[in-house]
């Protein structure tokens, strides 16, 4: 990094918030970033439950809705030009729980897969065919729309921050997840009756921070633990004028990746330290591939890695093989995911309606007298986006697989900074890098879990990917203010 100095050092602190307001741009404009903060701290100290309709969900809900206001009112002229495959996909994603509402005629909607039946019944009690919606459950389906907002005004928030206001950011997921450790940390000390679990229907003996599923918690674990890797090696590659806060700020980095590897292993989670050992490995790659030019770094980078894993170790290990003692297959979402399947094939290629799991699986619970008596989901995120949603669904969730893996290939094959001496796209190629290993974490515990259902991830997830929608911008500088790197 190029000699900095003391004023513009001072001007360029990470928190200088009020000394850099950009008076060209409009107050909506000016307010987007610090409501889109409110809104991610929000989603994820509030919305990591597992049903529809809780309080804190309402509150992440009202805070999108503002957050949608404020784009709208706002609205940039570029992003369509810039983004457009991506604002297209979103556009499907939102539509389609709205198409599923619209009435349709009697003839129509009895000739849909699994709604013969459904007439059949009605007519024996007197009910008379009339006009209904696709989705069985049109309640359901709009609480889930809703529930979709939050993420997608996030999302498309931050592709309109700069990458100074992005990068702000994106720091409350690694310090909030840090808080969540911290409090995972208490909750194990104060046993299962401790009250510092947020949820009644949770796991009793395990860390679970600010989520009710341990799972879900150990997901948002392994994404803070890849962002505070790519902070951690971009204060690696740029060493700042101050040698005593980039020491400072490295130490932290340390401390908080350390603590959410632990946190990791008190989950419990199966899952969760399985895909921690691909989070590990993707952070030695990350820094083998950015400090080529040092050969050093992604060896020093893995020797400390083990040995932080083998600290954790000592903390975690009794909680982690008492769970893979286990046998999986004991586990009732197996059996849930079988019946998930049955229900799918009921309803065909146009689905039951977004939201209406809870509404429809009931009917198919007889055929396994395992399953227990109330069902929320389908731990199989894939399974029940086809149950819900069918083809259409599918569709739209295999094309936004293919665009994440288009632009994840971009993201690795292309140089960490044109300049190098420019700290700020430095660590903007590196975050960009970990978010896209964030969402592989994400994509793959899907398959045997819901945590794509949870607002707290939802909104993890659209950051994630709004860094991979604007890596290459970012990486060169293009669109944005000019920085150096803002925490060294």
């Amino acid at each position: 990094m190029s000699t900095i100095s003391g004023p513009a050092l001072r001007r360029a602190v990470f928190f200088s918030a009020g000394r850099n307001v950009d008076h060209t741009r409009s107050w909506p404009q000016r307010l987007i970033a610090p409501c889109a903060m409110l809104v991610l701290a929000a989603a994820l100290l509030l919305g990591g439950g597992t049903m529809q309709g809780l309080p804190g969900d309402a509150i992440v809900i009202a805070l999108g809705l503002l957050l949608a206001v404020l784009l709208l009112a706002a609205w940039p002229a570029h992003l369509l030009r810039d983004h457009r495959a991506e604002c297209i996909l979103l556009l499907a994603v939102l539509l389609l729980p709205l198409l599923q509402l619209l009435p349709l005629p009697p003839a129509l909607w009895t000739a849909l897969p699994g709604r013969a039946a459904l007439a059949a019944e009605q007519a024996s009690v007197g009910i008379a065919p009339h006009w209904a919606p696709l989705s069985l459950d049109p309640a359901g389906t709009w609480r889930a729309w809703l529930a979709m907002l939050p993420a997608a005004t996030l999302f498309v928030a931050a592709l309109t921050l700069s990458r100074r206001e992005l990068l702000r950011l994106t720091l409350l997921i690694p310090l909030l997840a840090l808080a969540g450790a911290l409090l995972g940390f208490a909750q194990v000390a104060g046993g299962p009756d401790s009250p510092l679990r947020l949820f009644a229907y949770t796991q009793r003996s395990s860390a679970e921070g600010f989520f009710a599923n341990r799972d879900h918690f150990a997901d948002l674990l392994n994404i803070g633990m890849l962002l505070s890797a790519a902070w951690l090696i971009a204060l690696w590659l740029q060493p700042g004028a101050r040698a005593a806060r980039r020491a400072l700020t490295m130490a932290v980095a340390w401390v908080t990746l350390a603590s959410l590897l632990v946190a990791l292993l008190l989950t419990q989670s199966r899952a969760g330290v399985a895909l921690g050992a691909l989070t590990l490995t993707a952070i030695v790659v990350l820094a083998w591939r950015a400090g080529q030019a040092k050969p050093r770094l992604a060896r020093r980078m893995a020797l400390a890695l083990l040995v932080i894993a083998m600290l954790a170790l000592q903390w975690g290990l009794y909680a982690v093989l008492a769970r893979l003692h286990q046998d999986p297959f004991e586990d009732a979402r197996w059996w849930i995911m079988r019946t998930t399947w049955i229900a799918a094939q009921h309803y065909g290629w146009l689905g039951s309606g977004i939201g209406s799991f809870v509404h429809v699986l009931p009917q198919f619970q007889a055929r396994a007298t395992l399953i227990p008596p109330y069902v929320n989901h389908a731990h199989d995120d894939y399974l029940e986006l086809w149950l819900e949603g069918g083809m259409p669904a599918l569709l739209l969730m295999l094309t936004f697989v293919g665009w994440w893996a288009w632009r994840s290939l971009r993201a690795w094959r292309a140089p960490i900074a044109d300049d190098p001496s420019d700290g700020a796209a430095t660590l903007s190629a590196l975050i960009t890098r970990a978010a896209s290993v964030g969402v592989l974490v994400l994509l793959l515990h899907a398959t045997v879990d819901y945590a794509l259902r949870t607002l707290a991830l939802e909104a993890t997830l659209a950051i994630l990917c709004a860094w991979l929608a604007r890596g290459a911008a970012l990486r060169k500088g293009r669109g944005t203010r000019a920085a150096p790197l803002p925490i060294a």
